[in-house]
């Protein structure tokens, strides 16, 4: 698939404030973990019925699940089965609580309840009692085969085989049809996903981005939503400008033609090591960045040139996966022209402040968060400035009801 994986990696280059980071993530991963093991250790059977997955927060940040209504969907007509029998049993009881869910063996039948534990404080009764009593008021129907109580009051529910074997004749019926549902119905979502850099091999990370998000573009269209894959391509940047000195050089446009990637890899490579022997080039790339911003005619006409023969070696690799499809081609330099009003409102709102040499620097009252660049001293700006515009545009086009992004491996989802 043409992808480099951790064998082409330097650690050594890896900056010390990153690196710290990481480890300080570790740790606390670490000792959350523990944590986690010594809870499931101390509770009676409820490992096999796992519960919502627990989300991280930060700062006044919460993540919540994607809530899918579907009434016609069988574990939402198993929830209202049982809340209908709560109900009865304890009319006064909080029915949200109710989750439906899948055991882990399938000796603990197909589905699974908790809700006995969850209510047993609130009724003051032993969760086993709590499970008894709502388990008597539930009409089984003709999709109930039996019901169980497990360990402490888990109600575990069996499916009836008539139900089953109807369920079959629709999946040979329908096909690729069978489960589809209407659930995101007139709701935008908006998946990013892949964002492969402009004249650079593809990382493992990115393969596994690029199959995650269309799988997840895939799994939100079946729902019913109107689902947007997004491919933001890191086009832009002071890279471009070490790689247009680069070029101008040491380069040969005949041999880059011939392996695109690789060609321009190396030159990159070779600025960084020059860079070793004479740290003033290092501002000469920058300088043609500038100069590039500004719009010079010559390095745009390269840096186009480096974007056509990068996705010429992209989309090889976007094929052989298979099934790839993007809606919308949004690289950073769609939103060039975006960037402008977004400083002037952060100037506006006094989130955006003057920091060393002219720079436009986010000041956090945190002092664990340092400070952020929007603009560099020299004016130009950075991969946050796009990712800002890029943000407010996402927001103000489609209103979507989740923007999710498929990152590399070290950012996970955010």
């Amino acid at each position: 698939l043409q992808v480099q994986g951790r064998s082409h990696a330097d650690d050594s280059k890896v900056p010390q404030q990153e690196k710290a980071h990481f480890l300080a993530q570790a740790k606390k991963q670490k000792s959350s973990d523990s944590e986690d093991l010594e809870q499931a250790q101390n509770e009676d059977s409820e490992e096999d019925f796992p519960e919502t997955n627990k989300v991280p927060e930060s700062a006044n940040f919460k993540a919540e699940k994607l809530k899918i209504k579907e009434e016609s969907l069988l574990l939402n007509k198993l929830a209202k089965v049982v809340e209908d029998a709560l109900k009865k049993a304890f009319p006064d009881a909080d029915s949200s609580k109710i989750k439906i869910e899948y055991p882990s063996h399938s000796d603990h039948g197909d589905y699974a309840c908790n809700i006995a534990l969850a209510l047993s404080k609130d009724l003051q009764k032993n969760p086993r009692q709590v499970a008894e009593a709502i388990v008597s008021k539930i009409e089984k129907g003709d999709r109930i085969e039996k019901i169980k109580i497990a360990g402490p009051g888990f109600i575990n529910i069996f499916l009836a085989q008539s139900l089953l074997d109807s369920e079959v004749a629709k999946v040979l019926e329908q096909g690729d049809e069978y489960g589809k549902v209407q659930a995101g119905k007139d709701k935008n979502i908006v998946v990013e996903f892949s964002q492969p850099n402009i004249a650079k091999p593809l990382g493992v990370h990115h393969l596994l981005s690029t199959i995650i998000g269309q799988s997840l573009a895939n799994t939100f269209k079946f729902l019913g939503f109107n689902t947007l894959a997004i491919n933001h391509t890191g086009d832009w940047g002071t890279q471009f400008g070490k790689l247009i000195y680069a070029f101008k050089q040491w380069g040969n446009k005949e041999v880059v033609e011939k392996d695109p990637i690789q060609e321009l890899l190396k030159l990159y490579i070779k600025f960084h090591d020059e860079v070793e022997k004479d740290p003033k080039l290092a501002d000469l790339g920058r300088e043609e960045f500038r100069k590039f911003e500004e719009g010079d005619k010559e390095n745009r006409e390269l840096w186009q040139w480096f974007v056509d023969e990068s996705y010429k070696e992209i989309n090889k690799t976007y094929d052989k996966i298979g099934g790839i499809h993007f809606d919308h081609m949004h690289p950073e330099s769609f939103y060039e022209d975006k960037m402008a009003p977004i400083i002037e409102k952060g100037k506006e709102l006094g989130i955006f402040s003057e920091g060393e040499e002219g720079a436009l620097v986010i000041e956090y009252e945190d002092e664990n968060i340092p400070t952020l660049p929007i603009i560099k001293k020299d004016g130009s700006t950075l991969y946050i400035t796009r990712d800002f515009a890029a943000l407010k545009y996402r927001l103000e086009t489609w209103n979507p009801e989740r923007i999710l992004y498929c990152v590399d491996v070290a950012q996970s989802l955010h």
